[in-house]
């Protein structure tokens, strides 16, 4: 009846880690992606007819801050209520951190590209 280790069903998935980190099916976009587009003012909404047409809501209800598209307004209106769109907000309104930010806090100076 015993066998020599563990069952099958019991062993650990090994991949679920990798799988998880690596995964794009809900994927949006990046916080830095959308402070560059709100500061240039360009705005990350499709524009093209056709693909407006594949949209939930035909591509009207837009949240520019989480990047998402919603069926129809009560759906966006409770979306604008919900916790992940808030702390998004609170994220986008932080300042872009910058590769010189970065080297200032390594403490690497930006005249001479020393430590200080």
């Amino acid at each position: 009846m015993g066998g020599s280790g563990p069952s099958r069903t019991s062993k650990p998935n090994r991949n679920r880690s990798y799988y998880r980190k690596t995964r794009t099916k809900r994927r949006v976009v990046d916080i830095d992606q959308i402070q560059q587009a709100i500061r240039d003012g360009k705005s990350l909404q499709a524009t093209d007819a056709d693909v407006k047409l594949e949209l939930p809501g035909m591509g009207e209800y837009f949240c520019k801050v989480c990047h998402r598209y919603f069926v129809g307004m009560d759906v966006y209106e409770r979306h604008l209520k919900s916790k992940p769109h808030k702390k998004r907000v609170k994220s986008i309104a932080q300042d872009i951190y910058t590769q010189k930010d970065a080297e200032w806090a390594a403490g690497i100076s930006t005249e001479n590209k020393r430590q200080v």
